[in-house]
């Protein structure tokens, strides 16, 4: 987890917390409280991480980036695996959630 100010673009690691989607945006792991492992310091000091950050904040529609200067960013590292095709499994998603502190978003 981290916090952006979105002038100054500097990004700061945040304690650790959970993470909560809906089961309609996530029906594999959706509904409950997920408790993600921390980053290492090294990878939370990644300067491609940092810009992917910003870059993604970068789209969002300027009715959204607009209501707060400072937001909250939860990142989760997802491990992608080849499998062969007879194997049926959920796809997994790469993503980046972002949510303003007040009032809380719940993806």
């Amino acid at each position: 987890m981290f916090s952006i100010d979105t002038k100054t673009r500097c990004l700061t690691k945040l304690a650790r917390k959970s993470f909560y989607q809906t089961v309609e945006i996530n029906s594999y792991a959706g509904g409950v409280e997920r408790h993600l492992e921390p980053f290492a310091d090294r990878t939370a000091r990644n300067s491609f991480l940092h810009q992917l950050i910003c870059d993604v904040y970068d789209v969002l529609p300027e009715t959204r980036t607009s209501a707060s200067r400072h937001w909250e960013i939860g990142v989760h590292l997802v491990r992608i695996l080849r499998i062969r095709a007879n194997q049926a499994t959920p796809p997994l998603r790469e993503c980046i959630a972002m949510a303003m502190p007040s009032p809380p978003l719940r993806w």
